[in-house]
Order: structure tokens, then sequence, then C-alpha cells
């Protein structure tokens, strides 16, 4: 089923393509998805665990067009300097597995781009995947400290 960010992709590939034109494509494949709302013009509310957001699409098509190039990735950890060269350390580890969309071509130089949409979602799904593989553990506080009450500090006989 298409989603959210697969329809982005999809419109960002149509160079006639603008906001309103996928806001009403938004509303003709999400009508009954319960989690959405297509609102006037080109909003749509989408409820969220916390509740429901409006978000309105102008400059989602744009913003999406911004094709991520591995070789401004790849400039940036070669810099000398850290702070440049930790974030394009983790943006190459992301880019190691591209998620194939429609503005990810094999094959020619088309082949070293990725939309937002599209990276997001690879991102997205690298979660999930690690969400699944985690197994939760839970503390039960039995009795409250008495001592110190600042943060980051316990009384090791107080734990289990």
């Amino acid at each position: 089923p298409l989603g959210l960010l697969s329809l982005l992709d999809e419109e960002s590939t149509f160079p006639n393509g603008t906001d309103l034109t996928f806001a009403n494509k938004l509303k003709q494949h999400l009508h009954s998805n319960s989690c959405f709302r297509g609102e006037r013009d080109k909003a749509f509310t989408v409820c969220h665990y916390a509740g429901e957001v409006m978000y309105d699409t102008t400059g989602f098509l744009e913003k999406n067009r911004d094709l991520l190039h591995l070789d401004s990735i790849q400039l940036l950890s070669s810099c000398s300097s850290h702070l440049p060269q930790i974030f394009a350390s983790r943006m190459l580890a992301q880019s190691e597995k591209p998620v194939v969309g429609p503005l990810y071509k094999a094959g020619g130089a088309d082949s070293q781009k990725l939309s937002v949409a599209t990276k997001f979602k690879g991102q997205l799904f690298k979660l999930m995947q690690r969400l699944w593989n985690t197994t939760p553990h839970f503390y039960t506080l039995y009795k409250a400290q008495t001592i110190s009450q600042s943060p980051g500090s316990y009384e090791q006989g107080l734990v289990l």
C-alpha cells in the first residue's frame, strides 16, 4: 500500500507536480486511513500517538526534490574539522544500502542520488528493524530513595 512518503516520492518525479496535486493525491489514496484526514486546499491532518497534527504541503515537493548526493556526504567526511566528519560518517553508514524508490535509478550518475523522503524511509525501516530485534527491560522502584534525590544518583541497596 502507498503511504505518505511513497506518494511524496511519486509526486516529486512529475515535472508538473505541485503541492496542491500532492495534497489531492494524499486525500485520494489515504481517505480510508483512520489516522489521516484531508483538509481544505493543501492541508491534511495526521493522528499521531500524542494527538492530531495538521500539515500544510507548501514546499513539500521542492524540499523532497533536493537530492542527497553521496559525493557531498563523502566530501564532508574528508574534512579536517571533527564536526562535519561526525555527520558525514553517520550519513555514509546509513547510505550503505539505499532504499530503491522512484528517484533512485539503478546505474549511471543518478544511482548516487536519493530523495529526502526515500532516505528517511530507509532510516525509519532500519529503526523499526532494530526495535523489533530488541528486548525491553523494565525496572520497578519498590522503595523511594531517602538520602539523595539528585538525578543520576541512586542507593545501590535499593536497586534489584
